[in-house]
């Protein structure tokens, strides 16, 4: 598996595959660092249930950084907060604080302009690209709309459109039905042990994105 601490250029990407017809992109982490997103709307959560408890930004981060949302919401139940909440309820409610955070926010607290030319070139050269995400449909297009970025896939695929999820390779499967290409036709830009699972288990070429790792330094900080 190669690991991509910095975004390739088209050339790059087609010397690893000439065979390349699509690209299929993660998104939370790959297409985008969303974790300061999540951590400010947990902490957002926690004071409209908890108004008189005081957490910080980097409190939160710690507890929250690279969990699922029903891991974060267990680590604070077993501390007796948020009882009132449920899993799909603590998603729905992220979510909403998510999207109402994006209308004060900065594009480039979570976006590389690098991903943003590696994206045009690749659609001015006529090749197809597509989401395949984990994330709910909602927060999906919120994010890819903020960024400008919705016009330039063919598709998006959520966790919604798939009876499976990664690391199950049902999402990269269906998506290269949809795209009608076989798995030596595409390149997948994956970042997450489950999302390298599932890209692995498609059998189709891979690439671990680990550039927003290398890039912690461009990014402006959110608080």
């Amino acid at each position: 598996m190669q690991v991509l601490n910095h975004v390739p250029n088209l050339a790059q990407l087609l010397a690893f595959n000439p065979n390349t017809k699509a690209f299929l992109w993660d998104m939370d982490g790959t297409i985008m660092e969303t974790e300061a997103l999540h951590t400010l709307a947990t902490l957002q959560i926690l004071k409209k249930y908890h108004p008189t408890l005081k957490f910080s930004f980097n409190q939160i981060e710690e507890i929250s950084y690279g969990e699922t949302d029903p891991a974060i919401l267990s680590h604070f139940h077993r501390r007796g907060l948020l009882s009132i909440l449920d899993i799909p309820s603590f998603i729905q409610l992220k979510n909403q604080m998510i999207i109402s955070i994006l209308k004060e926010f900065d594009a480039k607290q979570i976006f590389l302009q690098e991903i943003r030319d590696l994206m045009d070139s690749i659609q001015q050269a006529g090749l197809k690209q597509m989401v395949v995400t984990s994330s709910e449909k909602t927060i999906t297009y919120a994010l890819l709309n903020f960024l400008g970025l919705d016009r330039l896939f063919c598709h998006i695929l959520t966790r919604e459109d798939t009876l499976e999820n990664k690391p199950s390779p049902m999402p990269y499967l269906t998506a290269m039905e949809y795209l009608n290409c076989t798995n030596n036709e595409v390149i997948i830009f994956e970042d997450s042990p489950k999302g390298l699972a599932a890209a692995e288990a498609s059998r189709a070429f891979f690439l671990q994105a680990n550039w927003y790792n290398s890039a912690k330094e461009e990014l402006r900080s959110p608080i």
